[in-house]
């Protein structure tokens, strides 16, 4: 199966769209856009699972078992450090951490809805 980031190649490709004109439209930065394209492994898959709204690290584990701890963690404090994500510490005993889109991650949606739908018909599941 294709990653997110080919999907987002071959989508932008056959709309005819530069990764800037991509950039400009989703409101993620250019090297945004490239490095999803560039495939940090996973990044594309957290994003989509932020979708469905904030979430803790074991739910989003979960939720991508092909991704390890460790690169989960590495890939939300990079999202994190990109304004992609938002990370909320609730002081509670024990303390709490919370994962959710910001603005700028939720324009990331059109985007990755089209590559959902576009995967849904073209790629072959087995």
């Amino acid at each position: 199966m294709e990653s997110f980031g080919k999907q987002l190649r071959t989508l932008r490709e056959k709309r005819h769209l530069t990764v800037n004109q991509l950039a400009t439209y989703s409101g993620v930065s250019a090297a945004g856009i490239s490095r999803i394209e560039n495939g940090k492994r996973g990044v594309a898959l957290i994003v989509f699972q932020l979708l469905n709204g904030q979430q803790r690290f074991s739910e989003i584990e979960a939720a991508l078992p092909n991704l390890s701890g460790r690169v989960l963690s590495e890939r939300l404090k990079e999202l994190e450090t990109e304004g992609v994500i938002k990370r909320d510490v609730i002081p509670e005993t024990p303390v709490r951490i919370e994962y959710s889109l910001t603005e700028k991650g939720c324009a990331l949606a059109p985007i990755l809805e089209e590559i959902s739908k576009w995967s849904s018909t073209w790629i072959d599941p087995s």
